[in-house]
């Protein structure tokens, strides 16, 4: 058959569907092409295209109707789906990793149009409460809410190269270096410091292969001048493990000043005039930053180690946008570098370990973006690594790794707290009538982590940390994971205290939901004790992060829930019953805070300032209740008053980013 007779055969070729202009008049269609009816008016003939039958992921097709939702919920059904911008830009509705569909947000109608993440921050917490606090405000209850609650928190602001592909100009700053000179720990004080680092934090995140980063530290020492030891970005890492160690560091070194008159002796590098006398980890902090170079065109995934690192010590300088700029740049190398795709081309090994660093990296950006109160780079819904594995390294390589479980676990949480931030991100007045509800889904979440932790670190705290949790070698990175646990009920239940205290205030006077409130305010409450006893247990064994932001804010917001307790007795007298073992455990936390804010910790200078200015909105709230019921609670509360005298001189806030 000749090519123009099997055209012709295929032109005669009766088709199932009606061409068009047959289907839009409503007459037989001959189904030829072109068919009877449009070969007789002269005109095209034009039949529909029929869609292609094609098999695509069930998580990829999952992403896109969350996507599809988002876009609904926030912009309306008749914005056009932008899917390249919503990847970009919005968070999490569905995690591929977890397998978790989200419907909670496009189950609800948010009259919200934009969601700053910042309305979750302490910050902004803290902020909110004091303009509600304000009785005189010329606002009606719904819009004093609305205005506290968007407030943006203004006055708390705060492996191998990777060969590019194709051809660049190459630059004399790509290759140029400072002449720099450093100076080593002793050999035994340098490991102490890396064991002390992988004692704090080496179970919650991946910041090298173990063996490996041993193997060249004791190199280095033996042979300083080998390439290996002289090489920029190992030193730069090595640098910044040192820094991180040292800042765990309890006990400040002492200083005997045997000077006469005003000539004071200092420690080197310290002002006359300063008082913060002694950060820890600051002067190798210094020397990793003076050997770390911008990769430019040709990245290393040292560099990402190195970054993740250095971002994290930002926090102990609360260089808070520091840090969310290096932990920035971190996750821009990984995505250069391709980690966030998975493959087992070079290996099991070298597969996990991509896969851990990647995550790491994500961990960081998604921390600091949420502190800073701005989207991270990556949102869950775009990861496409499943969660770290022990299962395919072989025992030659195990010592290059940590236990996985507990980095699982700080994932899934760090995946629930994306949740908790939409949440109550967009939160409404109206809300609070059935403030379960809107809840239910995150809070659900947070139980489940619990109830699917490996049975060997699950642990209880109403009674204090328990010993089998002390005694093991991960303890500090299992504290740290139950911290950010409980302050995920803290965030996730803390603004119902809006609403309690425009109940106390009088610019509320529906009671419908009061019940339901209080119910939660109590649990809210015991996840702030909680925190609290965990904190003072780190502190007896020498595991407080006293520098640390973390630490702080956590303890921070434990003191300030128990402190706003006291709204619940103002509307129901003796519904939160303290007992005297609660009053000395807040005694101790708030030692705890106030110590870590007089030893330097300026995180801990801004909390203790903002708790100091909730507190004495508390008294002068107090004051204006009835005074029967006054006399129960003040003669409570009178006495931690009492014990805040003289903090002043811990408030000097200018160092604070």
């Amino acid at each position: 058959m000749s090519l123009a007779s099997a055209v012709s055969t295929f032109g005669d070729k009766r088709r199932p569907t009606a061409c068009q202009r047959c289907h839009k008049r409503k007459v037989k269609c001959s189904g030829g092409v072109p068919c009877q009816n449009c070969q007789i008016a002269g005109t095209i003939c034009t039949f529909p295209t029929r869609d292609r039958n094609v098999v695509v992921s069930e998580v990829y097709l999952q992403r896109l109707q969350a996507l599809a939702e988002t876009n609904i919920v926030n912009h309306g059904s008749s914005t056009p789906l932008n899917l390249e911008a919503d990847v970009t830009s919005r968070g999490p509705e569905h995690n591929g990793a977890l397998g978790t569909p989200r419907s909670t947000l496009a189950n609800r109608e948010y009259r919200a149009e934009k969601l700053t993440l910042k309305h979750a921050t302490a910050e902004a917490f803290v902020s909110g409460l004091q303009r509600l606090s304000t009785k005189d405000a010329e606002s009606s209850p719904e819009s004093t809410f609305q205005n506290d609650w968007t407030s943006r928190a203004d006055s708390y602001s705060v492996g191998a190269t990777e060969v590019s592909s194709y051809d660049y100009v190459s630059l004399n700053f790509d290759t140029s270096c400072e002449n720099v000179s450093i100076q080593l720990p002793p050999y035994p004080y340098a490991v102490q410091l890396v064991s002390q680092f992988e004692t704090f934090m080496a179970w919650e995140y991946h910041w090298y292969c173990r063996k490996e980063f041993h193997s060249s530290l004791e190199g280095t020492y033996r042979c300083p001048d080998s390439a290996r030891s002289r090489n920029r970005i190992w030193l730069c890492k090595m640098m910044a493990v040192l820094a991180l160690g040292e800042s765990y560091n309890s006990y400040e070194p002492p200083l005997i000043d045997l000077s006469q008159a005003s000539e004071k002796s200092h420690r080197p590098g310290q002002d006359k005039d300063t008082r913060d006398s002694y950060l820890p980890g600051l002067r190798f902090f210094e020397q990793a930053l003076s050997l770390f170079k911008m990769p430019s065109e040709e990245p290393d995934i040292q560099h990402i180690e190195a970054l993740n690192l250095i971002a994290f010590f930002c926090y102990s300088l609360n260089r808070r946008k520091t840090a969310y700029m290096y932990a920035g740049m971190s996750a821009r190398i990984a995505n250069s570098l391709m980690l966030h795709i998975p493959t087992m081309a070079e290996g099991p090994v070298v597969a996990e370990y991509r896969r851990r660093i990647w995550w790491t990296t994500f961990l960081m950006d998604n921390m600091v973006s949420s502190e800073m109160g701005l989207r991270p780079a990556f949102g869950f819904a775009q990861a496409e690594h499943p969660f770290p594995s022990d299962e395919h390294i072989p025992p030659a390589y195990q010592a290059d790794f940590w236990d996985c479980s507990i980095m699982t676990a700080h994932l899934k949480l760090c995946n629930i707290r994306s949740h908790i931030l939409e949440t109550v991100g967009h939160l409404q007045e109206s809300d609070f009538t059935s403030y379960e509800g809107v809840i239910a889904v995150p809070l659900r979440e947070l139980d489940s982590w619990k109830n699917e932790l490996s049975p060997d670190i699950v642990f209880d705290f109403a009674g204090g940390v328990p010993q089998q949790m002390i005694d093991k070698p991960s303890m500090r990175s299992l504290a740290s994971c139950y911290l950010r646990y409980h302050q995920g009920y803290i965030m996730l239940i803390r603004p119902i205290f809006f609403k309690l205290l425009s109940i106390v205030l009088g610019k509320v006077t529906d009671m419908s939901s009061i019940d339901g409130l209080l119910a939660l305010s109590a649990r809210c409450l015991e996840a702030a004790k909680c925190n609290m006893r965990i904190i003072k247990t780190l502190s007896d064994r020498s595991r407080l992060a006293k520098y640390g932001f973390y630490d702080s804010l956590h303890l921070f917001s434990g003191i300030m829930i128990f402190s706003l307790s006291r709204l619940v007795n103002a509307i129901r007298p003796l519904s939160l019953i303290q007992e005297s073992d609660d009053l000395s455990l807040y005694f101790t936390a708030r030692d705890l805070l106030l110590s870590m804010a007089a030893c330097g910790n300026l995180a801990s200078k801004g909390h203790v300032q903002m708790l100091e200015d909730i507190e004495r909105r508390l008294d002068n709230i107090s004051q204006t209740q009835d005074s029967q019921v006054l006399d129960v609670r003040l003669d409570e509360i009178s006495p931690w008053i009492d014990s805040v005298g003289g903090v002043n001189m811990f408030l000097d806030m200018s160092g604070i980013s």
